[in-house]
């Protein structure tokens, strides 16, 4: 980040965010190079230390864009409790205000606000009058997958491949930790 992103911003509007609703997640396309900021910052500024309770990651999409380590130390994707959030919700309310951007660049500044205010008001009315089909479609989805099932039959299949290729628990667990490592060692390659 040269230039174009002031980490200022997400500062400010992650400590209103955690004051607002004591969340636990922090998910931005950019905490790859913001967390790092953050922790920085939080050592000389002390009211800013309780940010650093939120749990950082990285949206699914922009994880793929990255490079590999960051993929792997940010990705939100492995996190407990981050369930399946995709992390692009941001990208979806753009999607739908971009086509207002051909009108609304030829309105006055306060129509403008006006005509881009009643789409936001469309689109939280449109997702509130689905979110019980949304909110049961993902439940009935990650149902199977639940934490307990999905951890045996992740246990049973590693347990499997490892019969199969003849390698003990200790070198998974091994390779587990280098890939961990090569991950967060920026001198390793």
């Amino acid at each position: 980040m040269y230039r174009g992103e002031i980490f200022a911003y997400p500062v400010f509007l992650q400590k209103e965010l955690q004051a607002a609703t004591k969340g636990q997640f922090y998910c931005t396309d950019i905490v790859c190079k913001y967390w790092p900021y953050l922790e920085k910052l939080a050592v000389s500024m002390l009211e800013l230390r309780p940010l650093l309770r939120m749990r950082p990651f990285l949206s699914v999409m922009h994880a793929k864009a990255h490079s590999t380590k960051c993929e792997i130390i940010w990705s939100g994707k492995h996190q407990e409790g981050a369930g399946t959030t995709a992390g692009e919700e941001v990208e979806m309310v753009n999607s739908y205000l971009s086509p207002c951007a051909l009108t609304t660049k030829y309105m006055t500044k306060s129509a403008r606000n006006d005509m881009l205010t009643v789409h936001a008001i469309g689109w939280n009315r449109r997702k509130q009058d689905s979110l019980h089909l949304a909110l049961s479609t993902r439940y009935v989805k990650i149902l199977p997958r639940s934490h307990e099932t999905f951890q045996k039959a992740e246990a049973e299949s590693l347990e499997d491949l490892s019969r199969e290729l003849g390698c003990p628990d200790s070198m998974v667990h091994q390779w587990v930790h280098d890939v961990r490592q090569w991950a967060t060692d920026a001198t390793v390659f």
